[in-house]
């Protein structure tokens, strides 16, 4: 029996972002915005270190009352250090990426903490990090083709919470054997190149 419980302990579903504020601009609130409206009860707990500063937290939390969403939705935390970063995704079921600059690293950590990632990709290298990572973590069906599919892949997520904890379940496995951390191969290859280039 998958381990619902251990999902929405608090009795709704946690959406994440731990990106940079800094990233977070009109296109991904509108997108996260439209999650949250779309699954009831459903909370966006967002996480970096600049969620310490008050100013930031209302000023994020206006632009959510702007589009329907009510404040109380919203969570902060600052991740005063990177353990702490890492221990807030206890609390998160899903996270939310950003765009035009996608997470990187900031994906690769969600995924190996157990929570997948949803993205919507681009049309330049800056938007294509987490794709590109998810790709070859072999969760492909987590990147997005347009918004409205963003908003569906989240919605589904969310509405089937047994399906949800199977994929958590497996996600640091299936992470640790993909090519993201075959570091020899990538050694190997980037080797290749090296030498094809000083030929």
């Amino acid at each position: 029996m998958p381990r619902r419980w251990l999902l929405c302990r608090r009795g709704y579903v946690t959406f994440g972002c731990f990106n940079m504020q800094a990233k977070i601009n009109a296109g991904a609130l509108d997108r996260w915005a439209w999650v949250l409206l779309a699954v009831p009860g459903a909370r966006l707990l967002l996480t970096n270190w600049g969620y310490a500063c008050p100013e930031i937290c209302a000023k994020l939390r206006t632009e959510f009352v702007a589009r329907g969403v009510d404040a109380s939705r919203l969570q902060f935390a600052s991740g005063a250090n990177h353990r702490d970063f890492l221990d807030a995704y206890r609390d998160v079921d899903i996270a939310l990426d950003v765009s035009p600059y996608s997470g990187g690293l900031t994906t690769c950590e969600a995924v190996i903490m157990g929570v997948p990632v949803v993205t919507l990709p681009g049309d330049r290298p800056t938007t294509r990090h987490s794709a590109s990572h998810l790709h070859n973590a072999g969760l492909a069906s987590l990147v997005a083709s347009d918004e409205k599919d963003s908003l569906a892949i989240a919605g589904r997520l969310a509405a089937d919470l047994d399906a949800l904890t199977v994929l958590r379940d497996g996600l640091r496995a299936q992470l640790r054997a993909s090519p993201l951390m075959d570091t020899r191969s990538f050694a190997r290859h980037f080797m290749d190149i090296l030498r094809h280039i000083s030929a």
